[in-house]
């Protein structure tokens, strides 16, 4: 689809942003309501399209961490100052509330909401990433 995209709107390139946007906007149309496809057995995909019924909030509430962790902002360059140290997190998490908790002695793991980021071991001071996102079960 990516490689009829690009050949059918590209070449030649429109002269300004509307026109280029147009190309898209007919491919698009094109693409879903009149070019049958062979994985939807000669369909087109608009046959088969269905308005999701899921309803998303307005705004996204915070994330709200338990009682105990020790929860930094993560300032607007990454980073945290945590024990007179400034540890950089990530500038995506900017303004971002993390938690810290201990995990074993002067190692603490990192969290945001429920995605861990890595952890802190107070002789480096240094976030080391996570190599996987969630807590193990069992």
């Amino acid at each position: 689809m990516h490689k009829t995209l690009k050949a059918e709107t590209t070449k030649p390139a429109a002269h300004n942003e509307a026109s280029q946007q147009k190309k898209f906007d007919d491919f698009i149309h094109e693409y879903n309501h009149e070019r049958s496809h062979e994985s939807l057995d000669r369909r087109c995909p608009d046959e088969f399209y269905e308005p999701s019924t899921h309803l998303y909030p307005e705004k996204i509430q915070p994330i709200t961490y338990d009682e105990g962790l020790d929860v930094r902002t993560v300032k607007r360059g990454g980073e945290i100052k945590w024990r007179n140290h400034h540890i950089y997190i990530s500038q995506v998490l900017s303004k971002e509330q993390i938690s810290l908790e201990e995990i074993d002695n002067d190692v603490w793991e990192v969290r945001y909401g429920f995605y861990s980021l890595g952890i802190i071991k107070v002789e480096k001071m240094k976030l080391e990433r996570a190599t996987q996102w969630h807590k193990k079960k069992g």
